[in-house]
């Protein structure tokens, strides 16, 4: 199953349902979104017909099905949320210094136009 195929309705409920453990009403739905009833029942059939959620006694609820499919597809329905390109490699990762603790950079390292007196300083200029 692919998020496309969802309308841009069930994407949105199905978003707001997912963070909610007890489910969510219709007219809840109606209320935050503002959108028509024709609208929010189109959008909940399609998610029930793919058994993303049930409704029970009026309440749309995600079944288990449905978490799974969130979980997979989360960078999906909340788009700026996940980057996993920003994550840092673990092999980048060091142990973090303490607070107030003493560094010394490398100079050599340090930028050649920014920091041009500590590399005069290192050739003993």
């Amino acid at each position: 199953m692919k998020i496309q195929r969802f309308s841009h309705t069930a994407r949105l409920i199905l978003r707001d349902l997912s963070g909610s453990d007890a489910g969510l009403y219709a007219f809840t739905i109606y209320r935050r979104y503002k959108l028509s009833p024709a609208e929010i029942s189109k959008a909940l059939r399609q998610l029930i017909e793919h058994g993303v959620i049930t409704m029970d006694g009026g309440r749309a609820v995600v079944t288990e099905k449905g978490r799974e499919f969130v979980k997979i597809a989360r960078w999906q329905l909340w788009p700026g949320a996940f980057k996993p390109w920003r994550q840092c490699p673990a092999e980048f990762k060091r142990e973090a210094l303490p607070v107030n603790a003493p560094y010394a950079p490398q100079i050599i390292l340090l930028d050649k136009h920014s920091f041009p007196r500590a590399r005069q300083m290192r050739k003993g200029k």
